[in-house]
């Protein structure tokens, strides 16, 4: 924590520094209300972590059981992947990176593509809208693309993001997030996600940068797992 005025803008300008901000610019309240609304305080339902203990494993409800998976920006950490493909849940694995070995899974659906935004009219590529459209059960929406995420899903319709069943957000560089501009569009997209679902587990990257803004502590990258609302009471802890 930090313990003087000086420490703190010392530590400030170096925080900023890093994200290409001047202190100047970035809106200190508006930044602290956003960490706020992307931690989640206590669990609303039973979470497993799915996919190990490293990096690429995340939090779903437990028992969860998708119908299909839709993964993109997978690289080339794939547990979580993986853990469903096991149990023979179609997976679409959707990176210039996925490791060939997973084309041994019958329910692996590689595309070596990255996700294109969905106003994007190309023969090549997928995009979210086109994948969702195929499916009418249980969806797993997995996004670790970078910031991307931000503007794909803020072109989806309110019909189309509510055939999500559980998505979950890995959040690059938070730091980047907090300049007035940036935060607007950040604020955006959480009105429009929790329109229909539930912040369930807010989780730091530990495998990222800590920082530390007056004494709150966060990681640049965080994992954000939502539930369709509709869907709470089967995984409410008091059931």
């Amino acid at each position: 924590m930090v313990t003087s005025s000086v420490g703190l803008t010392i530590q400030l300008k170096r925080f900023f520094l890093k994200a290409g901000l001047s202190i100047e610019k970035v809106d200190r309240e508006g930044a602290y209300a956003f960490l706020e609304r992307i931690r989640c305080r206590e669990a609303l339902i039973d979470l497993e972590r799915v996919g190990g203990s490293g990096d690429g494993s995340y939090e779903v409800p437990a028992g969860f059981v998708p119908q299909v998976v839709i993964s993109p920006g997978v690289g080339t950490q794939t547990s979580f992947e993986e853990s469903f493909l096991e149990r023979g849940i179609k997976t679409y694995l959707i990176d210039k990176k996925v490791p060939e070995s997973l084309g041994n899974f019958p329910q692996a659906k590689i595309i070596r593509e990255y996700l294109r935004h969905n106003f994007v009219l190309s023969a090549d590529g997928v995009t979210l809208r086109a994948l969702l459209k195929e499916f009418n059960g249980d969806i797993l929406l997995q996004m670790d693309i970078e910031g991307d995420e931000i503007p794909i899903l803020l072109s989806l319709s309110e019909e189309e993001l509510g055939k999500i069943s559980v998505m979950i957000l890995e959040l690059h560089n938070i730091e980047n997030l907090l300049s007035p501009k940036s935060l607007k569009i950040a604020n955006l997209l959480m009105d429009k996600i929790k329109i229909q679902h539930l912040l369930v587990s807010s989780q730091p990257n530990l495998f990222t940068q800590e920082f530390a803004l007056d004494g709150f502590k966060f990681h640049s990258h965080v994992e954000l797992t939502f539930l369709r609302r509709d869907l709470e009471h089967g995984y409410s802890k008091d059931n």
